[in-house]
């Protein structure tokens, strides 16, 4: 757990959250009263959407990087909860492994913090691919559709730069 906090390859603006540490050892107790994502789902009113990528993006994450990690996922603002609380099994983030922590992060961020653009497209090409592969030609038009209703909302220059990813191999980092 303490190798998938420091590799993680995206970070938060503190601004972007209000959120308080309730245990670090043994176990990694958080709780967001305020995350990016929440907001901006209530005010598009796809909010069902987002309870759903809550539910599973950080199961998965965890999981693609150890299957062995656990997390418990105990509430989540877009589930009309009043926070979101999470628990990373096991993490030991004691004083000196909170310090190292801090410490390899600042080693190594410029080298897998990746830009939200990367974020973007990656998750793009990820769920379009498995639309795709589960629904074939309506999955495709349903990507496009997407898209297209992201290009209207956000900007085509918003648009080609999510789908500008589509070749990116995002089994490897960049570089």
């Amino acid at each position: 757990m303490f190798n998938f906090l420091v590799y993680g390859e995206w970070e938060a603006n503190e601004e972007d959250f209000d959120r308080i540490i309730l245990e670090t050892s043994p176990h990694f107790h958080i709780r967001v009263k305020r995350c990016p994502w929440n907001e901006p789902w209530v005010n598009a009113d796809i909010l069902p959407h987002g309870r759903l990528y809550c539910l599973d993006l950080d199961h998965a994450l965890i999981e693609g990087f150890n299957p062995e990690l656990v997390l418990e996922l105990n509430a989540t603002l877009s589930n009309h909860q009043r926070d979101c609380d999470f628990i990373y099994q096991n993490a030991n983030l004691t004083p000196e492994n909170m310090r190292q922590m801090t410490q390899r992060r600042q080693e190594i961020h410029d080298k897998v913090i990746m830009p939200w653009d990367y974020h973007l497209g990656h998750l793009f090409k990820t769920i379009g691919e498995v639309v795709i592969e589960e629904l074939g030609g309506l999955g495709k038009e349903a990507m496009e559709a997407a898209m297209a209703e992201f290009a209207s909302e956000f900007g085509e220059e918003a648009a080609h730069i999510v789908t500008s990813f589509e070749s990116t191999d995002f089994n490897k980092l960049p570089g």
